[in-house]
Protein backbone atom coordinates (compact mmCIF):
# COMPACT_ATOMS: atom_id res chain seq x y z
CA UNK A 1 0.00 0.00 0.00
CA UNK A 2 2.83 2.41 0.80
CA UNK A 3 4.33 1.59 -2.52
CA UNK A 4 1.16 2.41 -4.29
CA UNK A 5 1.09 6.10 -2.64
CA UNK A 6 4.53 6.41 -3.29
CA UNK A 7 3.89 5.36 -7.12
CA UNK A 8 0.99 8.11 -6.71
CA UNK A 9 2.99 10.84 -5.78
CA UNK A 10 5.85 10.28 -7.82
CA UNK A 11 3.57 10.63 -10.85
CA UNK A 12 1.93 14.14 -9.89
CA UNK A 13 5.08 15.63 -9.06
CA UNK A 14 5.77 14.57 -13.14
CA UNK A 15 2.73 15.82 -14.42
CA UNK A 16 2.97 19.00 -11.99
CA UNK A 17 6.72 19.59 -12.27
CA UNK A 18 7.37 23.54 -13.73
CA UNK A 19 9.53 22.42 -16.43
CA UNK A 20 7.79 20.08 -17.06
CA UNK A 21 7.53 19.30 -21.28
CA UNK A 22 3.77 18.42 -20.54
CA UNK A 23 3.07 21.43 -18.57
CA UNK A 24 4.63 23.99 -21.37
CA UNK A 25 3.22 21.53 -24.65
CA UNK A 26 -0.43 22.50 -22.58
CA UNK A 27 0.59 26.15 -22.33
CA UNK A 28 0.55 27.64 -25.95
CA UNK A 29 0.24 30.66 -24.41
CA UNK A 30 1.69 33.10 -27.07
CA UNK A 31 0.63 33.74 -30.79
CA UNK A 32 1.55 36.39 -33.60
CA UNK A 33 -1.72 38.16 -34.69
CA UNK A 34 0.27 40.47 -37.43
CA UNK A 35 3.32 41.15 -39.04
CA UNK A 36 3.49 44.51 -40.64
CA UNK A 37 6.49 45.46 -42.80
CA UNK A 38 6.26 49.52 -44.36
CA UNK A 39 8.93 51.21 -46.22
CA UNK A 40 8.81 54.32 -43.35
CA UNK A 41 11.41 56.72 -44.72
CA UNK A 42 12.14 56.73 -48.78
CA UNK A 43 15.11 59.08 -48.23
CA UNK A 44 15.74 59.49 -51.81
CA UNK A 45 12.52 59.77 -52.92
CA UNK A 46 13.03 57.37 -55.63
CA UNK A 47 10.37 54.56 -55.04
CA UNK A 48 12.81 51.71 -54.20
CA UNK A 49 13.82 50.09 -50.61
CA UNK A 50 17.63 51.00 -51.11
CA UNK A 51 20.75 51.96 -49.49
CA UNK A 52 19.90 54.43 -46.44
CA UNK A 53 16.52 53.94 -46.34
CA UNK A 54 14.28 53.19 -43.61
CA UNK A 55 11.80 50.29 -42.62
CA UNK A 56 9.52 50.20 -39.70
CA UNK A 57 8.19 46.46 -38.44
CA UNK A 58 5.60 45.90 -36.28
CA UNK A 59 4.22 43.16 -34.68
CA UNK A 60 0.92 42.53 -32.83
CA UNK A 61 1.42 39.64 -30.43
CA UNK A 62 -1.16 37.83 -27.77
CA UNK A 63 -0.21 36.05 -24.45
CA UNK A 64 -2.53 34.18 -22.22
CA UNK A 65 0.13 34.72 -19.43
CA UNK A 66 -0.65 38.55 -19.35
CA UNK A 67 1.57 41.68 -20.12
CA UNK A 68 5.26 41.32 -21.24
CA UNK A 69 7.01 41.57 -17.77
CA UNK A 70 5.09 39.18 -16.29
CA UNK A 71 4.93 36.60 -19.45
CA UNK A 72 8.20 36.83 -20.18
CA UNK A 73 7.65 37.65 -23.89
CA UNK A 74 10.83 37.97 -26.49
CA UNK A 75 10.28 39.36 -29.54
CA UNK A 76 12.94 39.35 -31.97
CA UNK A 77 13.33 39.78 -35.83
CA UNK A 78 15.49 38.63 -38.81
CA UNK A 79 16.01 41.53 -40.85
CA UNK A 80 19.16 39.99 -43.12
CA UNK A 81 17.93 41.14 -46.18
CA UNK A 82 18.17 44.67 -45.23
CA UNK A 83 21.29 44.89 -42.98
CA UNK A 84 23.89 42.23 -44.18
CA UNK A 85 25.03 39.35 -42.54
CA UNK A 86 25.59 40.20 -38.78
CA UNK A 87 25.29 37.21 -37.39
CA UNK A 88 26.14 33.14 -37.69
CA UNK A 89 25.17 31.79 -40.92
CA UNK A 90 24.05 34.94 -42.36
CA UNK A 91 20.96 35.87 -40.33
CA UNK A 92 20.63 38.96 -38.42
CA UNK A 93 18.02 38.74 -35.37
CA UNK A 94 17.75 41.51 -33.62
CA UNK A 95 15.27 42.73 -30.68
CA UNK A 96 11.91 43.99 -31.54
CA UNK A 97 11.04 46.49 -28.35
CA UNK A 98 7.88 46.61 -26.86
CA UNK A 99 5.99 50.23 -27.60
CA UNK A 100 2.40 49.33 -26.15
CA UNK A 101 1.38 46.63 -23.34
CA UNK A 102 -1.73 46.18 -23.32
CA UNK A 103 -1.74 43.08 -20.82
CA UNK A 104 -1.56 40.76 -23.48
CA UNK A 105 -4.11 41.18 -25.87
CA UNK A 106 -2.67 43.06 -28.40
CA UNK A 107 0.80 43.99 -27.42
CA UNK A 108 2.24 46.00 -30.19
CA UNK A 109 6.17 45.49 -30.91
CA UNK A 110 7.49 48.05 -33.04
CA UNK A 111 10.97 49.23 -34.40
CA UNK A 112 12.85 50.94 -37.69
CA UNK A 113 15.86 49.78 -39.22
CA UNK A 114 17.79 51.53 -41.56
CA UNK A 115 18.77 49.22 -45.04
CA UNK A 116 22.30 48.64 -45.16
CA UNK A 117 23.61 47.47 -48.66
CA UNK A 118 25.87 45.01 -48.78
CA UNK A 119 27.79 43.44 -51.79
CA UNK A 120 25.51 40.73 -52.16
CA UNK A 121 28.14 37.62 -51.50
CA UNK A 122 26.13 36.58 -47.88
CA UNK A 123 22.91 38.43 -48.32
CA UNK A 124 21.10 41.27 -49.71
CA UNK A 125 17.75 40.99 -52.39
CA UNK A 126 17.12 42.65 -55.59
CA UNK A 127 13.86 41.97 -56.39
CA UNK A 128 10.56 44.25 -57.83
CA UNK A 129 7.84 44.74 -56.06
CA UNK A 130 5.07 42.58 -53.83
CA UNK A 131 8.17 39.68 -53.96
CA UNK A 132 8.11 37.12 -51.23
CA UNK A 133 11.65 37.56 -50.75
CA UNK A 134 11.30 41.46 -49.43
CA UNK A 135 9.49 39.93 -46.44
CA UNK A 136 10.93 40.05 -42.67
CA UNK A 137 10.33 37.35 -40.17
CA UNK A 138 9.45 37.74 -36.60
CA UNK A 139 10.41 34.90 -34.15
CA UNK A 140 8.10 34.93 -30.43
CA UNK A 141 8.73 33.14 -27.62
CA UNK A 142 7.96 33.10 -23.76
CA UNK A 143 9.01 31.28 -20.54
CA UNK A 144 6.72 28.27 -21.28
CA UNK A 145 7.09 27.76 -24.77
CA UNK A 146 9.14 25.11 -26.08
CA UNK A 147 8.74 26.00 -29.75
CA UNK A 148 8.64 29.66 -30.85
CA UNK A 149 5.98 30.96 -33.05
CA UNK A 150 6.75 32.68 -35.88
CA UNK A 151 5.29 35.02 -38.71
CA UNK A 152 6.35 36.33 -41.74
CA UNK A 153 5.24 40.25 -42.92
CA UNK A 154 3.93 41.19 -46.22
CA UNK A 155 5.96 41.96 -48.90
CA UNK A 156 7.20 45.41 -49.44
CA UNK A 157 4.77 46.98 -52.17
CA UNK A 158 1.93 44.67 -51.56
CA UNK A 159 -0.13 47.90 -52.26
CA UNK A 160 -2.02 47.43 -48.97
CA UNK A 161 0.13 47.54 -46.01
CA UNK A 162 2.98 49.22 -48.07
CA UNK A 163 2.43 51.78 -50.57
CA UNK A 164 5.32 53.71 -50.93
CA UNK A 165 7.57 50.66 -52.73
CA UNK A 166 6.44 51.73 -56.55
CA UNK A 167 9.75 50.52 -57.96
CA UNK A 168 11.43 47.54 -56.17
CA UNK A 169 13.61 46.46 -52.97
CA UNK A 170 17.47 46.49 -54.07
CA UNK A 171 19.69 45.96 -51.14
CA UNK A 172 22.60 45.27 -53.37
CA UNK A 173 25.40 47.43 -54.78
CA UNK A 174 27.44 47.11 -57.73
CA UNK A 175 30.60 45.56 -57.47
CA UNK A 176 31.98 45.29 -60.94
CA UNK A 177 33.91 48.76 -60.81
CA UNK A 178 37.28 46.93 -61.06
CA UNK A 179 36.03 44.86 -64.20
CA UNK A 180 34.78 47.43 -66.20
CA UNK A 181 37.39 49.32 -65.80
CA UNK A 182 41.03 47.32 -64.66
CA UNK A 183 43.98 49.14 -65.75
CA UNK A 184 45.08 52.69 -64.92
CA UNK A 185 45.13 54.55 -68.01
CA UNK A 186 47.00 57.76 -68.62
CA UNK A 187 44.94 60.01 -71.68
CA UNK A 188 44.96 63.12 -73.65
CA UNK A 189 41.57 65.10 -73.52
CA UNK A 190 40.69 64.47 -77.45
CA UNK A 191 41.44 60.69 -76.77
CA UNK A 192 38.68 57.55 -76.23
CA UNK A 193 39.42 54.50 -73.74
CA UNK A 194 37.24 51.15 -73.78
CA UNK A 195 34.98 49.83 -70.85
CA UNK A 196 32.81 47.13 -71.15
CA UNK A 197 29.80 47.44 -69.07
CA UNK A 198 27.77 44.33 -66.96
CA UNK A 199 24.66 43.00 -68.13
CA UNK A 200 21.91 45.50 -66.71
CA UNK A 201 20.83 48.84 -66.65
CA UNK A 202 24.16 50.24 -64.42
CA UNK A 203 25.88 53.38 -65.88
CA UNK A 204 29.19 54.18 -65.25
CA UNK A 205 30.60 57.78 -64.07
CA UNK A 206 33.97 59.39 -64.17
CA UNK A 207 34.69 61.65 -60.91
CA UNK A 208 37.30 61.95 -58.61
CA UNK A 209 37.89 59.80 -55.80
CA UNK A 210 36.44 59.25 -52.14
CA UNK A 211 33.07 59.59 -53.02
CA UNK A 212 30.32 57.37 -51.26
CA UNK A 213 27.09 58.69 -52.29
CA UNK A 214 24.98 58.84 -55.48
CA UNK A 215 24.75 62.49 -54.93
CA UNK A 216 28.05 63.47 -54.76
CA UNK A 217 28.89 60.88 -57.91
CA UNK A 218 26.09 63.14 -60.19
CA UNK A 219 27.48 66.13 -58.93
CA UNK A 220 31.14 65.62 -59.52
CA UNK A 221 31.44 63.35 -62.89
CA UNK A 222 32.87 64.92 -65.59
CA UNK A 223 31.74 61.75 -67.89
CA UNK A 224 28.30 60.10 -66.96
CA UNK A 225 27.40 57.17 -69.48
CA UNK A 226 25.24 54.09 -69.56
CA UNK A 227 23.97 50.66 -71.61
CA UNK A 228 26.09 48.26 -73.41
CA UNK A 229 30.24 48.51 -74.86
CA UNK A 230 31.44 52.17 -74.42
CA UNK A 231 34.12 53.68 -76.12
CA UNK A 232 33.98 57.07 -74.15
CA UNK A 233 35.93 60.03 -74.96
CA UNK A 234 38.46 61.12 -71.85
CA UNK A 235 37.09 64.44 -70.06
CA UNK A 236 37.99 68.01 -71.29
CA UNK A 237 39.50 68.80 -67.30
CA UNK A 238 42.65 67.82 -66.59
CA UNK A 239 42.82 65.55 -63.66
CA UNK A 240 42.59 61.72 -61.64
CA UNK A 241 39.24 60.16 -62.17
CA UNK A 242 37.82 56.69 -60.47
CA UNK A 243 34.89 54.92 -62.33
CA UNK A 244 31.88 54.36 -60.35
CA UNK A 245 29.38 52.00 -61.39
CA UNK A 246 24.91 52.98 -60.45
CA UNK A 247 22.79 50.35 -60.68
CA UNK A 248 18.77 51.50 -61.52
CA UNK A 249 18.07 51.87 -58.08
CA UNK A 250 20.61 54.43 -57.42
CA UNK A 251 22.95 51.80 -55.52
CA UNK A 252 26.47 53.41 -55.98
CA UNK A 253 29.93 51.16 -56.54
CA UNK A 254 32.85 51.70 -54.74
CA UNK A 255 35.58 53.61 -56.69
CA UNK A 256 37.46 51.83 -58.83
CA UNK A 257 40.82 50.91 -57.94
CA UNK A 258 42.65 51.71 -61.55
CA UNK A 259 42.88 55.50 -62.23
CA UNK A 260 42.39 57.53 -65.24
CA UNK A 261 44.68 60.49 -65.26
CA UNK A 262 43.80 62.84 -67.85
CA UNK A 263 46.97 65.41 -68.86
CA UNK A 264 47.64 68.15 -71.38
CA UNK A 265 49.87 67.15 -74.31
CA UNK A 266 53.79 68.68 -73.62
CA UNK A 267 55.40 71.24 -76.05
CA UNK A 268 53.35 73.91 -77.96
CA UNK A 269 51.82 76.36 -76.11
CA UNK A 270 52.44 74.76 -72.68
CA UNK A 271 49.70 73.61 -69.89
CA UNK A 272 47.78 75.29 -67.41
CA UNK A 273 49.72 73.59 -64.48
CA UNK A 274 47.36 75.10 -62.10
CA UNK A 275 44.48 73.51 -63.84
CA UNK A 276 45.83 69.96 -63.43
CA UNK A 277 44.27 68.02 -60.22
CA UNK A 278 45.65 65.20 -58.58
CA UNK A 279 43.91 63.11 -55.72
CA UNK A 280 46.56 63.90 -53.06
CA UNK A 281 47.08 67.58 -52.76
CA UNK A 282 51.31 68.68 -53.76
CA UNK A 283 50.97 69.99 -49.55
CA UNK A 284 54.90 68.86 -49.28
CA UNK A 285 55.66 71.02 -52.46
CA UNK A 286 57.71 68.93 -53.87
CA UNK A 287 54.83 68.66 -57.64
CA UNK A 288 55.99 64.89 -58.42
CA UNK A 289 56.35 62.36 -55.89
CA UNK A 290 53.28 61.65 -54.39
CA UNK A 291 51.57 61.71 -57.75
CA UNK A 292 49.50 58.19 -58.66
CA UNK A 293 51.29 58.36 -62.59
CA UNK A 294 54.98 58.65 -62.94
CA UNK A 295 53.88 59.53 -66.71
CA UNK A 296 51.38 62.33 -65.39
CA UNK A 297 54.65 63.64 -63.69
CA UNK A 298 56.99 63.71 -66.52
CA UNK A 299 54.06 65.16 -68.30
CA UNK A 300 53.42 67.99 -66.16
CA UNK A 301 56.95 68.51 -65.72
CA UNK A 302 57.65 69.57 -69.43
CA UNK A 303 54.58 71.65 -69.50
CA UNK A 304 55.71 73.59 -66.76
CA UNK A 305 59.30 73.87 -68.67
CA UNK A 306 57.26 74.60 -72.44
CA UNK A 307 55.51 77.16 -70.05
CA UNK A 308 58.33 79.14 -69.16
CA UNK A 309 59.98 78.83 -72.52
CA UNK A 310 57.04 80.50 -73.79
CA UNK A 311 57.17 83.26 -71.87
CA UNK A 312 61.02 83.87 -72.65
CA UNK A 313 62.01 86.95 -75.33
CA UNK A 314 63.99 85.72 -78.38
CA UNK A 315 67.29 86.68 -76.69
CA UNK A 316 66.79 84.58 -73.75
CA UNK A 317 65.30 81.83 -75.71
CA UNK A 318 68.51 81.74 -77.75
CA UNK A 319 71.07 82.46 -74.66
CA UNK A 320 68.88 79.46 -73.02
CA UNK A 321 70.09 76.69 -76.09
CA UNK A 322 73.58 77.88 -76.49
CA UNK A 323 73.58 77.30 -72.00
CA UNK A 324 72.00 73.88 -72.80
CA UNK A 325 74.77 73.14 -75.76
CA UNK A 326 77.88 74.17 -73.16
CA UNK A 327 76.51 72.33 -70.55
CA UNK A 328 76.04 69.26 -72.84
CA UNK A 329 79.65 69.89 -74.24
CA UNK A 330 81.33 70.39 -70.85
CA UNK A 331 79.72 67.03 -69.17
CA UNK A 332 82.51 64.46 -69.07
CA UNK A 333 79.65 61.88 -68.85
CA UNK A 334 78.70 62.24 -72.23
CA UNK A 335 80.23 60.99 -75.42
CA UNK A 336 81.59 62.23 -78.21
CA UNK A 337 78.94 60.71 -80.27
CA UNK A 338 76.21 61.67 -78.24
CA UNK A 339 77.42 65.36 -77.87
CA UNK A 340 77.85 65.68 -81.60
CA UNK A 341 74.62 64.30 -82.02
CA UNK A 342 73.01 66.85 -78.98
CA UNK A 343 74.29 69.72 -80.47
CA UNK A 344 73.25 69.45 -83.90
CA UNK A 345 69.53 68.27 -82.30
CA UNK A 346 69.59 71.85 -80.72
CA UNK A 347 70.76 73.57 -84.01
CA UNK A 348 67.84 71.86 -85.63
CA UNK A 349 65.54 73.03 -83.03
CA UNK A 350 66.38 76.58 -83.21
CA UNK A 351 66.52 76.57 -86.98
CA UNK A 352 62.77 75.24 -86.76
CA UNK A 353 61.67 78.19 -84.34
CA UNK A 354 63.12 80.56 -86.59
CA UNK A 355 66.03 82.38 -83.79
Amino acid sequence: MNFKYILFAALLAVIFAPNSEMVQAAGDSISISSVELVLSNDVDGNGWANDNDIIQVTAIVNNTDGSDAVAGTEISVDVSPYQGSRGSGGVFITDLPLVEDNSGVGDVYQDTFEIISTDGSESGIEVGVNDAASRVQVIATDSDEVVDTTMYSNPLGDGSVDTRVVNGVDTIYPTDQDTVFASSLTRYPDQTFEIVLPIGDTTWHLAPAGLTTTAQIFAQAEVSQGGSDETTQVPDVLGQYRLYLVDDADQPSPQSSAVLTVVNRSGGGGSALSAFKTESKDGDSNKYEDWESEEAAIAAEEDELAKEYNAMTREQKIQYWIDKMLEILRDPNVTYEQKTSSVGFIGFLISMQGL
